[in-house]
């Protein structure tokens, strides 16, 4: 990511395809399933893809939470994130 500005480099964008194991909506939720110790770099690369439905998150060990604006903006930040691991 360049210092600075909301670019993810071709490197973090790898990073986030190699680290991420599962991405799924319950209600306006969203969960990140990663690889041990990843959770907060998806965290970050999801905070510097400034999606506007997502209000917050939060990232553990292997899981980030994403709360989106409703279960229909979940659905939308899921289908985005599934995209952009392509």
């Amino acid at each position: 990511i360049d210092e600075g500005s909301n670019k993810i480099s071709p490197k973090m964008h790898n990073l986030f395809r190699e680290c991420v194991l599962s991405i799924r909506s319950a209600l306006n939720q969203v969960v990140i399933k990663t690889l041990r110790g990843n959770g907060s770099n998806a965290g970050m690369i999801v905070d510097k893809l400034n999606l506007p439905e997502i209000v917050g998150s939060i990232a553990g060990d292997d899981t980030l939470l994403i709360v989106a604006e409703s279960e229909d903006k979940a659905k939308i930040v899921v289908e985005k994130l599934n995209e952009f691991l392509k």
